[in-house]
């Protein structure tokens, strides 16, 4: 099976609305927030197979830094390398943007608001698969859009995740 990577909005995202958590299709047309899909190509039926979104975000002294939001595969295409993929997309697009450094925070305990399919652990371990670190908690490091989502987020503990791109 062949696949290619596109960028999606929110019409394409549409079609996984009930999938997805609503939102990362919500979030899809707003500004800061990029969102990549995975799509099945060739004479087999197109469709998503995968989703990524990511939102530029930036610290109080004015660094840049990129936050994913949402990696998603359907679940038959899972552990094949596609969810790489589309992190893997996701540094490339920010290192052509100059942009170093991109993180990921897991709630502790997760938070059924953002709707992960997996647990912590297998999170945990497909973002160090990834290349991901675990960085120190610290709360000025807590800028984060998903404290829309958990608004009681910076009471909570996080697992962070970080990558520094390009180094």
């Amino acid at each position: 099976m062949r696949t290619e990577i596109y960028t999606l909005d929110k019409n394409d995202l549409e079609t996984l609305r009930g999938i997805v958590p609503d939102y990362v299709v919500d979030r899809a047309d707003v500004k800061g927030y990029f969102t990549l899909g995975a799509v099945k190509k060739g004479n087999e039926d197109e469709g998503i197979l995968g989703v990524a979104q990511f939102y530029v975000n930036i610290t109080p002294k004015g660094e840049c830094f990129a936050e994913i939001i949402y990696v998603f595969v359907e679940e038959e295409y899972r552990r094949q390398g596609m969810g790489t993929k589309l992190v893997e997309r996701i540094s490339r697009v920010l290192k052509k943007s100059s942009i170093n450094t991109a993180t990921f925070i897991i709630p502790e305990p997760i938070d059924g608001r953002l709707e992960y399919e997996v647990s912590a652990k297998e999170i945990a371990a497909f973002f160090k698969e990834c290349g991901y670190t675990n960085a120190k908690e610290e709360r000025d490091l807590l800028i984060t859009t998903q404290g829309e989502i958990v608004t009681d987020l910076k009471d909570r503990k996080v697992l962070r995740f970080l990558s520094l791109i390009g180094k």
